[in-house]
């Protein structure tokens, strides 16, 4: 019935420094208000609201979420791009979410770090392919990037992030009679 995106953006720069874990030369930047599905879902039922059928209000149901992917991410360094540029080894976007019966998070990557592009500062990533619809339905809640550095950056470095998904959905529909 249509198509829609959804997008998740830092809200300034992050350091990365701040953000090491507790394994040796690695950050994890975790993405604020990560709720990709229900995003999706309200998108949907937003657009929905709107709908007239002969000028009467309508009712949906039978949501279906479909052809959801991740489209772009855009990774920007805003600081010590050439500090980046030699001590990134590798970085990956995971979604995850939580599994009761295995009492443990599981996921899938979305992108994979392939080079520093100093041209345009961003770090640029070969995206998954695969239609994430299946794995949506286990309502993932949590998304972050994955720095491995090959050692310890010796200064700050900061970076920005915008994060796009594209789907496709339909549903039932029908007229609201007062």
């Amino acid at each position: 019935m249509g198509t829609n995106n959804i997008v998740y953006e830092s809200q300034g720069s992050i350091d990365l420094l701040t953000n090491m874990t507790a394994f040796i030369n690695s950050s994890i930047l975790y993405v604020d208000n990560a709720s990709p599905y229900y995003q999706m879902l309200g998108q949907v039922i937003a657009n929905a609201k709107e709908t007239k059928i002969d000028g009467n209000g309508t009712e949906i149901s039978n949501i279906e979420l479909s052809n959801i992917k991740i489209s772009e991410i855009q990774l920007i360094c805003t600081n010590n791009l050439s500090e980046l540029r030699n001590l990134l080894g590798n970085c990956t976007l995971e979604l995850q979410y939580y599994d009761i019966p295995t009492n443990s998070y599981t996921g899938l990557t979305l992108g994979t770090f392939t080079e520093v592009n100093m041209q345009s500062a961003m770090v640029e990533f070969a995206l998954s392919q695969n239609d994430l619809s299946t794995f949506m339905k286990n309502r993932p809640d949590r998304m972050f990037l994955k720095f491995n550095f090959n050692s310890l950056p010796s200064n700050s470095i900061e970076v920005k992030y915008k994060i796009f998904y594209s789907f496709e959905y339909r549903y039932d529909e029908r007229e609201l009679k007062d």
